[in-house]
């Protein structure tokens, strides 16, 4: 694998807070705007909050995905729930903290241990978690269906 990857990512201004994005890999666009929280904010669109949650979340998946299959972790289900509150710091608005409620099925209790150590080393190999300044704390859970 090669160690150095880049991303290209397309943003058109659409007019008022409103922006579209796009990426050369997908035909699909995605409408983001300032959230509703803010002055002039457009409600029922994604707005960068949102966006770094999904980012977040979505590293952490595909991270745990791949760290599961190469395991052979066997998982019936994958969800996260990430939460996080923009609060001033050093006079500046930014998300210090998130908690990403993390929750895996497993078909055996056998494996909940695997699956706790799956998750440790997807959190510690998550591309995009590595390269914030957030403070990300995972809370765990795997369920035995």
């Amino acid at each position: 694998m090669e160690s150095k990857h880049k991303y290209t990512v397309d943003l058109q201004w659409d007019g008022e807070r409103k922006g579209t994005l796009t990426a050369g890999v997908s035909p699909q666009s995605i409408e983001v705007a300032t959230g509703s929280d803010f002055h002039k904010g457009i409600e029922g669109a994604w707005s960068p909050e949102h966006l770094y949650l999904a980012t977040l979340t979505s590293c952490l998946m595909t991270t745990f995905l791949a760290v599961a299959e190469n395991s052979n972790l066997i998982f019936s289900d994958f969800k996260c729930n990430a939460i996080a509150t923009a609060d001033e710091v050093d006079r500046l608005l930014q998300i210090a903290d998130v908690i990403i409620k993390l929750t895996v099925c497993v078909p055996s209790s056998k494996t909940v241990q695997k699956a706790l150590r799956i998750i440790a080393i997807s959190e510690k190999h998550c591309v995009i978690s590595n390269s914030v300044k957030t403070r990300i704390h995972i809370a765990p859970e795997v369920i035995v269906k």
